[in-house]
């Protein structure tokens, strides 16, 4: 989740690849899939995971923003209010191999305010 929030909040596309997060992201979801796979029971548990670890998630992206700010790496920091409250994802939409999220989809998930031109992206 925290690089998909870094891909989609931190960057211009033409950064992202740049930064790695595309790769890291890949590498989670194959992860994620096996253990799921090889531990059924703990899709029970996931929604109350993935809210809980959201709040610390959003944390990191903040400071990460501020960090690459002060290196002038982007020329914007990302605030509380930028992110989400909660979490924007279902488990599969995480586990979608390919799928990625642009600002404007998660400042606007029910799709009714959100860019014309904007949508979800595979890779």
């Amino acid at each position: 989740m925290e690089h998909l929030l870094y891909i989609a909040y931190l960057t211009k596309p033409s950064q992202a690849e740049r930064w790695g997060w595309y790769d890291t992201v890949r590498e989670q979801r194959r992860q994620l899939a096996k253990l799921l796979k090889d531990s059924p029971s703990l899709k029970h548990q996931l929604d109350e995971t993935m809210a809980e670890a959201y709040g610390d998630i959003r944390d990191e992206v903040i400071e990460k923003s501020r960090k690459m700010h002060r290196e002038r790496d982007i020329d914007w920091t990302v605030a509380e209010e930028d992110l989400p409250q909660t979490c924007p994802w279902k488990i599969g939409e995480l586990l979608t191999k390919g799928l990625y999220f642009t600002r404007a989809e998660l400042d606007h998930p029910d799709g009714t305010s959100q860019p014309p031109h904007v949508s979800r992206f595979r890779l």
